[in-house]
């Protein structure tokens, strides 16, 4: 090793400059490096919430979205409406949340706005508008938090670093024997840092996390290396007045232990590779890898620092504090014996102690404004739809746990069984204007639950027709009919004895003719009283059949004897009839018997419930139903309703469609719809290849002939046309290595082969599904692309359907 440390010192300027060029490389290729700020990144594979995210994405498109909160303080009611006047017309801004009125975002002295910005949370859009906020009101006492904060600031401030900094030097300037020494050793690390932030590059991402805290604990990791060495500098200098030879003897000196020292620390660093929670992996690599350069730079930058400033070290030197340990030393010696146990004694306890440990899982710390305006915890549960049911009924029991605002799953939404009492507000819930009448709604319920003949018993229905039905005009049954026919509705009213006066009177014959044929019943038999059921028989069997008296009996009341026998007949009193042989019974029509029936179930309750999809199916389909209710359900009701069963329905929405699919389902024409689906694939990867002469051959076709590409400046991508290297090379190119080979923004690269696509008409294969669709136009309103062709009665329309599919798409997440 002694030749290498001869070579490092003789060489130390030509060392000493080519450190500084990697430096400086090093701050350019810092800038490059991606930070990550998604903690999620780091879960375990193994782990539910790395497995239920996996799924999510796969299954479920993610709108892309973001937002971050920003609170003042002490604002005036003129200042807060001008600040949200301000926030609104920011360009970039989809939405601001704020009420002046309401105490989620106004509470003592604060004052909270959320602003939200379609696009991702790390993307120039997010973080333009996030520093225009920043800039304008920096003269303002305020706090911000939410995602796009998250991504735009530092897990350590500025000043801490800074403070941390000092610190360090204060310590160093006070226990070091030169006013220069601290310095030396500070700019030595500094070096370390840089080379080590810049060769982070040869990861794909490193956590913010890991970015920010890098630093400081590199530099006290590694910082007594470089005391290590400065003091075996000034021992041999005490030796020998050739400070080169000095310093070689001191380098390899030291090089072993403090080889020895770093490779401990680059082990244990290295240990935490292999946590499960691969945030270890991440800290792991680029610490170890950051005390390695400060070893390397401390081995062949220091040396050279130190002969440098050798005379100006010699010149500040100053008195350092000098702690005597004697009487500690003498201590530790005379408990060596007891230390060992007392050492496992507090192992021991600390092993139980850590048992009661709390520990908090989540990615930043408790803020200022989760302090005043409490911010709510969301969870999301990923299952299969095999066990919708299973967890339909989890979901309504979480629903009524303490602290749980609410709950949002396919169970508690658009497949959530209700009563018809329910179904009517549930529906208004969807912003749908149906209004069924109440036993309207029973009738239906009914019908859906008995696919049976239904029965009811006479005496029930007599009641029903003369309690009820007269009431709403159904029945056409006069009044005196049905007084009589409450005598005929038990056994016990028809068998009853009955006198003369209450004989005429119920068959409607008159009494004196009534009496004549009693004498002659009278002659066989002894009493004067006789039941319906005796005298219609007698009167059929003798006195009709007896020339005598038969031409006393009126027709009217021999029509009425007639009828009145059907109701005589236990079998009929007692049995439940269905609505034909009740019809039949009573000479009335079968179809208003059927209503009849139908609304005698109605009145008298129904306890079965239907999902909002089954109920609107229901209608719509069961023929019965519609012959015999068309009058009552309106057309526009049943148009809604059809939307209701087409939109509530988990399998139609969530299907990737063709445009020619989506033209039929919204009936919108379908050159509309592949201007609408240009926004979509405009975000990502086409399929299609092009070489750069017909890439930019049509980008500059578009640019002048559509309004599409009003924000891009062509006249960049003209003059590479004459380069016969372009002109030449035959390649065909995605569009996301076109954008690298251009230095266009990848965006702007797949917005333009999306262009390309749809001018050529290769839409084919441009799939999405109804939810993804109707999300997507409501989401760019304002796009010049469909400013033009959505009217805001289609507006309207979308917005009806996007609330109905809001509730069927959480099928699998509540």
């Amino acid at each position: 090793m002694r030749k290498v440390t001869d070579f490092i010192v003789e060489k130390r300027i030509f060392i000493l400059s080519l450190f500084i060029v990697f430096t400086i490389v090093s701050i350019f290729l810092s800038k490059q490096v991606k930070i990550n700020y998604d903690m999620t990144e780091y879960l375990p594979n193994e782990s539910e919430t790395k497995t239920g995210l996996k799924i999510m994405d796969k299954e479920f498109n993610k709108e892309v979205s973001s937002y971050f909160n920003i609170m003042f303080e002490d604002l005036s009611k003129k200042e807060k409406q001008e600040i949200y006047e301000y926030l609104d017309n920011i360009k970039g801004v989809s939405e601001v949340n704020y009420d002046i009125d309401s105490k989620d975002y106004n509470k003592d002295k604060y004052t909270l706005y959320t602003i939200n910005v379609k696009d991702t949370d790390d993307s120039k859009k997010a973080k333009n508008v996030y520093n225009d906020v920043i800039n304008k009101y920096d003269d303002y006492t305020y706090h911000v938090s939410g995602p796009i904060a998250i991504k735009n600031g530092e897990v350590l401030p500025l000043w801490i670093i800074v403070v941390a900094i000092l610190i360090c030097l204060v310590v160093l300037i006070i226990m070091c024997e030169s006013y220069v020494e601290p310095f030396l050793f500070l700019l030595t690390i500094g070096i370390a840092v840089v080379l080590n932030n810049g060769t982070n590059i040869i990861f794909p991402y490193v956590s913010n996390v890991t970015s920010s805290i890098a630093a400081i604990l590199q530099m006290a990791l590694s910082m007594d290396y470089s005391i290590m060495l400065m003091e075996r500098y000034r021992q041999e200098s005490e030796k020998t007045n050739n400070d080169i030879e000095a310093m070689k003897e001191a380098l390899n000196q030291a090089l072993k232990s403090i080889s020895s020292s770093s490779l401990t620390t680059i082990v244990g660093l290295l240990a935490l590779i292999f946590m499960s929670f691969t945030i270890g992996r991440d800290l792991g690599f680029v610490l170890a890898k950051g005390v390695l350069f400060s070893l390397i730079s401390i081995f062949f930058c220091l040396p050279a620092l130190i002969l440098i400033f050798d005379k100006l070290i010699k010149k500040t030197k100053k008195k350092t504090l000098n702690f005597k340990m004697d009487k500690f030393g003498k201590f530790s010696y005379k408990i060596r014996y007891i230390s060992l146990p007392i050492l496992l004694l507090c192992f021991g306890i600390s092993f139980v102690l850590k048992g009661n440990l709390k520990t908090l899982y989540t990615t930043s710390e408790k803020d200022k404004i989760k302090e005043v305006f409490e911010e709510p915890n969301q969870m999301v549960i990923v299952y299969k739809n095999n066990l919708e049911n299973k967890i339909s009924d989890k979901c309504l029991k979480i629903e009524k746990l303490n602290k749980v605002d609410n709950v949002l799953c396919y169970g508690n939404t658009i497949n959530q069984s209700l009563t018809y009492k329910n179904l009517k507000n549930k529906i208004k819930d969807f912003g749908m204007s149906i209004d069924v009448d109440d036993y309207l709604l029973k009738i239906i319920y009914y019908s859906y639950y008995n696919k049976k003949e239904n029965k009811i018993e006479m005496e029930d229905l007599v009641h029903f027709l003369k309690d009820k039905a007269k009431e709403n005009n159904l029945s056409n049954i006069d009044d005196s009919s049905l007084e009589k026919l409450e005598d005929f509705t038990t056994i016990k009213g028809v068998s009853q004895k009955r006198s003369i006066s209450n004989l005429a009177n119920l068959l409607n014959i008159d009494e004196n003719s009534l009496k004549t044929l009693m004498i002659l019943y009278n002659t066989r038999n002894v009493n004067q009283k006789m039941s319906v059921p005796t005298f219609i028989s007698f009167l059929k069997n003798d006195v009709l059949k007896n020339p005598t008296f038969s031409n006393r009996i009126p027709s009217s009341a021999i029509e009425s004897i007639n009828t009145l026998e059907k109701f005589t007949d236990k079998k009929t009193i007692n049995s439940k009839l269905s609505y034909n042989q009740m019809a039949s019974l009573f000479g009335m029509d079968f179809k208003l018997m059927s209503q009849l029936y139908l609304y005698y179930y109605s009145i008298n309750g129904v306890d079965s419930k239907l999902s909002i999809n089954d109920f609107s199916n229901f209608v719509i389909k069961n023929e019965q139903l519609n012959t015999t209710y068309s009058n009552l359900i309106s057309k526009e009701t049943k148009d809604q309703l059809n939307t209701l069963a087409t939109f509530s329905d988990k399998k139609v929405i969530s299907k990737n469609m063709s445009s020619e699919d989506l033209s039929k389902i919204f009936s919108i024409p379908k050159d509309m719809v592949d201007k609408i689906l240009l926004l979509y694939y405009g975000n990502m990867e086409s399929e299609t290849s092009l070489t750069i002469t017909e890439f930019i051959k049509n980008t500059i076709y578009l640019k002048e002939n559509t309004t599409y590409l009003n924000d891009l400046d062509v006249d960049l991508l003209k003059p590479l046309l004459e380069n016969p290297d372009i002109q030449n090379d035959q390649t065909k190119y995605k569009a996301s290595k076109l954008a690298l080979l251009l230095s266009l923004e990848t965006d702007e690269v797949y917005k333009i082969f999306s262009l390309i696509d749809y001018t050529k008409g290769n839409t084919d294969n441009w799939k999405i599904s109804p939810y993804n669709f109707v999300k997507l136009v409501l989401d760019n309103v304002n796009n010049d692309i469909l400013k033009s062709q959505l009217d805001s009665k289609m507006i309207s329309s979308l917005n009806l359907v996007k609330t109905v599919m809001d509730s069927t798409i959480q099928n699998k997440v509540y």
